[in-house]
């Protein structure tokens, strides 16, 4: 009896707000005086991977609609699973869309980071970018409008290459293990508009940012295919 009892006390719940102390003790250690701000991010990243499982995937929070759901509810699911969800915004979209998804670029240029933008990134003051705007496109549907900006000698040849070329970044470096961190949503019921980024990490290196403004119309969209 006392055997059983144990057992269901520890649930996955109890397991993961266990494991969820842990990591802000770790936390808490790291956060010493002396500790400079690149070895604290990097102890913080490594304390959540060490003891932390994988963010679940699309179907939490759930990426499903009820019968007539409008697009202000579309909106809603949309900004939930893309604060939820660490993968490629690329792949996510894609889903929803039940489409694949490409991008037209309409504004491309080599440029230095500013000052904020490395400090973001850990990165040299003057560090070469790559920054480019666009269109994501799901056939003749828009799924929103994008902004990229990655570091081209964080990359892998072949992730920079395809990224060059247009490929849309979820695409050419989710196979690397990339992941969005300092997930940041805002969402617009009433015109049914999401606004997001995130910054993008390839294990413990910050490579870029990301931004996604989704349409209305893939809101409405959305709403409809569901």
């Amino acid at each position: 009896m006392q055997g059983s009892a144990l057992k269901d006390l520890t649930t996955p719940g109890l397991a993961q707000l266990g494991l969820l102390f842990e990591v802000i003790a770790d936390i808490r250690r790291l956060d010493r005086p002396g500790t400079n701000d690149a070895a604290f991010r990097s102890g913080v990243r490594s304390a959540i991977a060490e003891r932390l499982p994988p963010l679940a995937g699309l179907d939490w929070p759930p990426c499903r609609l009820a019968p007539g759901s409008t697009p202000a509810d579309a909106a809603g699911m949309i900004a939930a699973v893309m604060l939820r969800n660490a993968g490629p915004a690329t792949a996510l979209l894609a889903r929803l869309a039940r489409a694949p998804v490409a991008v037209e670029v309409t504004r491309a240029a080599h440029r230095k980071l500013s000052d904020g933008e490395a400090a973001l990134f850990g990165a040299r003051p003057g560090t070469r970018a790559y920054e480019r705007e666009g269109a994501m496109t799901a056939g003749a549907l828009t799924v929103a409008t994008t902004r990229l900006i990655v570091i081209p000698e964080r990359l892998p040849g072949e992730a920079r290459a395809a990224i060059l070329a247009g490929e849309p970044a979820g695409a050419a470096l989710g196979p690397y293990g990339m992941h969005r961190v300092d997930r940041k949503v805002s969402l617009s019921r009433p015109a049914a508009l999401v606004d997001a980024s995130a910054v993008l990490s390839l294990g413990d290196q910050m490579v870029g940012s990301a931004e996604e403004h989704v349409s209305r119309q893939f809101c409405e969209h959305v709403a409809a295919v569901d």
